[in-house]
C-alpha cells in the first residue's frame, strides 16, 4: 500500500525563535511576529526565522540584534522610563 501524495504534502509555515526559543508560528501571510525587544536582557539575540514550503523543504534565516547601550549612555535608559 503506498501513501497518497496529499498525505506527503506540508502546509506553509514560517517558525520564529529567539535565541533558540521558539516564539511563534504563522501559517498565512503575511509572515512575521511582534517582538517586544524591551522585554528582553540586554545583550545580543538571535531572531530566527525558517520557513517550510507545501514540499517540506525547509530554509533559515538569522538575524543578530544587538541591545546593548553605548558607553556613556547608561543611565539613558532610567531616563527615558520615568
Amino acid at each position: 500500500m503506498g501513501r497518497s501524495r496529499s498525505a506527503r504534502i506540508v502546509a506553509p509555515w514560517v517558525a520564529f525563535a529567539v535565541d533558540g526559543q521558539a516564539r511563534a508560528v504563522a501559517s498565512a501571510a503575511p509572515w512575521g511576529f511582534a517582538w517586544a525587544a524591551s522585554d528582553e536582557a540586554l545583550g545580543a539575540h538571535d531572531l530566527t526565522a525558517t520557513a517550510a514550503d507545501r514540499a517540506g523543504n525547509t530554509a533559515t534565516a538569522t538575524l543578530h540584534v544587538d541591545l546593548t547601550v553605548p558607553t556613556g549612555l547608561q543611565g539613558l535608559e532610567r531616563t527615558l522610563a520615568g
